[in-house]
């Protein structure tokens, strides 16, 4: 019964509030539960290393037996924890139902039967017998328990019973992933006829995942017969998929399912024609573009969506292999098939991004044709095929034709291609015509205000055009920061469009470029970076006016003009001291103009200290004992002026604190394994008392304390039979303790 403190009426214990004054009961913490959890944390920690330390020691019997231990501790553990609660206490008992059979499927292996029946076939036998019962007995077990994980688990172990019934008269791999896709496609059908229980269903799901290794395992058999069986697997494993999505609209399967026939068919392909690279290739586009055709029958789009962009994917790659390893026949087969299967997409679907798939598989058939019957250079046939299609893009958007964005993707994977291709090539005069024609299509995109995505898309390729266009980053990073300023600038005041994005990216790789520099450049090249940052910070300033960027671009300037004039005037201490008078000057400048207060000029001012300790010939020092203190006085400052105390609970957490800290000082001091045990014992006395008196904070700081005696002498814990035994004792009787407190509070 609950005593109200305010009426001191009695009421209820599941009361909440109190039938005669109404007040509200305060919800009280159940510590009888928490010490429980500490107890069976201690049982199945000191028991599972108990294991561990004693494992090489074990004879087999003793190995065996501490399985069983194991086993019946969870069950006993699952009946402790209804005090708790009754979703763990199921999970323990699941935990004890799986321990069972496996403990006993040990038993042949640990050699504990006769001699006489170590027989492979026999050993199979019982275990496939074994696996059925436990089968039978999970299925019994669960029309009381009414558990879906049993459900799985008893498949799994009608599963581990179908593959130890092949073992006994076959060790064939080929012969058991036909007969485990049989029983697969056995479930996916009962699944049709039984609609309320879905568990054959998922089940059968779960298996075509798992079966997928096996799969590719017996793919790789080379000889006629396993050929011939894989393919016949293959076509089951097929079948069962597509069974899967007709019983079910919804599946899961219609996303994965492009996944495994592309893997499947990629292994079998390549191991049933591994002799002839050709073949091997022109089959895989050739099975896959099926594929995609078929799921036009199922009429469901993310099964149909998800084969699309995977057939692009394995026909990208397929014409990227036959780009690598030159074979130029292949590619232009290749690329007609893909143009056959763009061009059915086009006239069954309606797709327009169609058209941009068969620009590029008329491409590639022309290159392949190219390169199979010339001997051009790759950046000639490269920058020639930008022009032309920046011409046609020009002539198809000045006669509004709705495909003219095709060619400018088609240019982007020009560019993208002219990257990879001169990345560490040097300055000529083609690769500066290709830079130039990508700037005109860049400019020309932004006075058609093109799609942003495509502007913004275009733009990065350009860049990477500007960077192979020199061999060092930092000329790069100078010469598109530039061009990105100007063109944006001019693009931003007359275009009206926004074009910050851009500018901020110049502003940042000018910030990166000018704060690494080397300085072992040319004169000329400092002075452009000069003025790339003078330009970069005028955009800061009217782009983006934000103080703490605009005080970053003005440090690193400072110390740029440091840097520079160490370049120019070789005398250290000249360069020095006129380094710190700018500094001075443009500080002085910024606070007679009123661009910053105060607190901010002495934030910029710490980078005249540079040169300055450069004057004197020192380093700056990290070394100070005052900084030991901070510490100290930021835990006083926070514990005396931040934090206010509202209630006693909080007072009185603050008033444990020195006994942790006493209490890790002496983990500290005392080691081994009878300080291990004292600490054990001492946070056990706690508990116990902190259950008695009612004081939950007492109870939480032995649990607090308990941890920590075990992480600061874990080593010894676990390399110690005394201790193990004593943490197991321990938790025993914790668990007791915590049974009987909570048996006697509800009498």
């Amino acid at each position: 019964m609950k005593i109200c403190s305010n009426c001191k009426r009695e009421n209820k214990d599941d009361a909440v509030f109190c039938t005669g004054c109404g007040r509200k009961f305060k919800k009280e913490t159940d510590i009888a539960k928490i010490v429980l959890l500490v107890g069976v944390f201690l049982v199945l920690f000191s028991s599972i290393f108990f294991g561990i330390l004693n494992w090489g020691i074990m004879n087999n019997l003793f190995r065996l037996l501490f399985f069983c231990f194991e086993s019946c501790l969870f069950f006993l553990l699952s009946l402790a924890l209804k005090k708790v609660s009754n979703v763990t206490s199921r999970i323990f008992l699941v935990i004890g139902l799986v321990l069972t059979p496996f403990t006993l499927a040990l038993i042949p292996y640990y050699n504990l039967i006769p001699n006489i029946l170590y027989n492979e076939a026999l050993i199979y036998t019982y275990l496939a017998v074994l696996f059925l019962l436990t089968y039978a007995a999970y299925i019994l077990i669960n029309f009381k328990f009414k558990s879906k994980i049993l459900d799985y688990l008893a498949y799994f172990s009608l599963l581990f019973s179908i593959i130890c019934t092949v073992g006994v008269f076959t060790s064939s791999l080929t012969i058991l992933a036909f007969v485990l896709v049989l029983y697969m496609l056995v479930l996916t059908i009962v699944s049709k006829f039984l609609t309320g229980n879905r568990v054959y269903y998922i089940f059968s799901i779960i298996l075509s995942f798992l079966l997928i290794p096996l799969l590719i395992a017996v793919f790789l058999y080379k000889s006629d017969i396993e050929i011939i069986m894989s393919i016949i697997i293959f076509v089951l494993f097929v079948a069962d998929l597509y069974l899967k999505m007709i019983f079910n609209k919804k599946s899961v399967m219609h996303f994965f399912t492009p996944f495994f026939l592309q893997l499947l068919s990629f292994v079998l392909i390549c191991n049933m024609f591994g002799d002839s690279d050709t073949i091997s290739i022109i089959a895989l586009a050739a099975v896959n573009i099926v594929f995609y055709f078929v799921t036009l029958i199922f009429k469901n789009n993310m099964f149909s969506i998800v084969t699309l962009i995977l057939t692009h994917i394995l026909l990208a790659f397929l014409t990227f292999l036959c780009m690598v390893i030159s074979n130029n026949m292949i590619l232009v087969i290749v690329s007609l098939l893909a143009l056959v299967y763009n061009l059915g997409l086009l006239i069954a679907k309606k797709y327009n991004f169609a058209h941009i798939f068969i620009t590029l598989n008329v491409l590639f058939a022309v290159v392949g044709l190219n390169f199979w019957l010339y001997n051009f250079s790759s950046l000639i046939i490269v920058t020639f095929l930008s022009i032309v299609y920046l011409i046609i893009y020009l002539v198809l958007k000045l006669i509004k034709n709705k495909y003219d964005f095709i060619y400018l993707i088609i240019m982007l994977a020009i560019g993208l291609v002219s990257i990879f291709m001169e990345l560490n090539g040097s300055f000529g005069i083609i690769k500066l015509i290709l830079c130039i024609t990508f700037i005109i299509g860049y400019i020309l995109i932004n006075i058609f205000k093109e799609n942003i995505a495509l502007r913004i898309i275009w733009f990065i390729i350009l860049n990477g055009i500007i960077f192979t266009l020199f061999n060092n980053l930092y000329y790069g990073l100078l010469a598109a920061s530039l061009f990105t300023i100007v063109t944006s600038v001019i693009f931003q005041k007359t275009l009206k469009l926004d074009y910050k994005p851009y500018l901020l990216y110049a502003e940042i790789a000018i910030f990166a470029a000018t704060f690494f520099n080397t300085m072992h450049h040319s004169l000329i090249s400092l002075f452009i970076n000069v003025l790339a940052f003078v330009l970069g910070y005028l955009c800061v300033s009217y782009f983006h006016n934000k103080k703490p960027w605009k005080i970053a671009y003005i440090m690193v300037g400072l110390l740029y003009i440091t840097k520079l004039i160490g370049v120019v005037i070789e005398p250290i201490v000249i360069s020095s001291l006129i380094a710190i008078l700018i500094d001075l000057i443009i500080i002085v400048s910024m606070y007679l103009l009123d661009r910053f207060n105060s607190k901010e000029l002495v934030i910029i001012s710490l980078v005249t200290l540079i040169p300055y300790y450069t004057l004197l010939g020192k380093g700056i020092s990290t070394t100070s004992d005052e900084l030991y203190l901070i510490p100290f006085v930021v835990y006083h400052v926070l514990l005396t002026f931040v934090i206010k105390w509202k209630s006693n609970t909080n007072r009185n957490v603050f008033i444990l604190i020195p006994f942790f800290l006493f209490a890790v000082l002496f983990l500290f001091i005392n080691s081994g394994v009878i300080s291990t045990i004292i600490c054990a014992v001492y946070a056990l006395i706690y508990m116990i008392m902190g259950l008695v008196k009612k004081y939950n904070l007492l109870v939480f700081f032995a649990i607090g304390y308990l941890v920590l005696a075990i992480l600061f002498q874990i080593f010894t814990v676990l390399n110690s039979m005394a201790a193990i035994i004593a943490l197991l004792v321990v938790g025993f009787i914790l668990i007791f303790v915590a049974v009987f407190y909570s048996t006697r509070k509800k009498d």
